[in-house]
C-alpha cells in the first residue's frame, strides 16, 4: 500500500498482492495507539516517536491497564510509523531536489 502511494503500483502488487487481513481482535489496540499518537511531542527535527514513558503516561491518564505485550506493540507501531514517515520525507526531498 505504501509503495502504491509513493507512485510504484507494480512494486506494491509484487510485494503484497492482497492486503493482509486486519484482525478485529486487536482493533482496540489500534484505537489506543491512534489516541496516543495524537499526543506525541513534535520536535521539528525528526518524526515523533512513541516511547515507553509516553505509553505509560498515556495509559495513566486514560485509566488503561496495559498488558506488557500491548505496551510493546504500541512502541513497535510508533517506531514503524516514524520509519515510514522518515522514508516519505526523504523521498519528497529527493524528488524536490531533481
Amino acid at each position: 500500500m505504501q509503495w502504491e502511494k509513493l507512485g510504484h503500483p507494480r512494486l506494491a502488487k509484487a510485494i503484497a498482492p492482497d492486503p493482509p487481513h486486519f484482525p478485529q481482535e486487536v482493533a482496540y489496540l489500534w484505537n489506543w495507539y491512534r489516541q496516543h499518537e495524537l499526543g506525541l511531542a513534535i520536535t521539528g527535527m525528526a518524526p515523533p516517536v512513541v516511547t515507553w514513558e509516553s505509553v505509560a503516561a498515556w495509559a495513566g491518564l486514560m485509566g488503561v491497564h496495559l498488558q506488557p505485550w500491548e505496551a510493546s506493540a504500541m512502541v513497535v507501531l510508533g517506531y514503524t510509523r516514524a520509519v515510514v514517515t522518515s522514508e516519505k520525507i526523504e523521498a519528497a526531498a529527493k524528488a524536490a531536489a531533481k
